[in-house]
Order: structure tokens, then sequence, then C-alpha cells
């Protein structure tokens, strides 16, 4: 499988990304699953699981932009 990559800088657009990515795994389920992500932990519980799901979400955002960046998550409470 070819690794999912522009093949310059100037050619990346998030549609050909998007494209590619359904490409190689498929589209989405329609339906959707009712689990969220803090019903899926189920090895961490009270704070160590709330730290855990607080910065899980800022790491798993769809835009790009509202992602944190590496250097902010090290000076996350789970990070430290």
């Amino acid at each position: 499988m070819q690794w999912i990559r522009p093949r310059t800088p100037r050619t990346y657009t998030r549609a050909a990304h998007l494209a590619q990515l359904i490409a190689s795994i498929g589209h989405p389920p329609k339906e959707r699953s009712n689990i969220t992500l803090a019903d899926s932990v189920a090895n961490l519980e009270g704070e160590d699981k709330r730290l855990f799901l607080e910065f899980v979400s800022r790491v798993l955002q769809w835009l790009p932009e509202k992602r944190s960046t590496p250097a902010e998550l090290l000076f996350r409470p789970l990070a430290s």
C-alpha cells in the first residue's frame, strides 16, 4: 500500500487527502455508534480517567487548527 502523502507540499489539499483515505480504507459507516470515548476507557477511573480524556480530546480533533501542538501537550498534567 502506498503511504498517504502529498507528492509535493504545494499540491496538498484536504480534499485530496480525504479522497486518498477513502480510497484506502473505504467510506465511513453511515450509522453512528452511540459509544463515546469515555465509555470505551474501562481501565481508568476518577481523576486519571478525567485527565486522560482531557488530554486525548486535545489530540483527536477533526480540524488540524483545533488540535493541540506537541509543545502544548507537554505541559498538560497527564504528560507532566
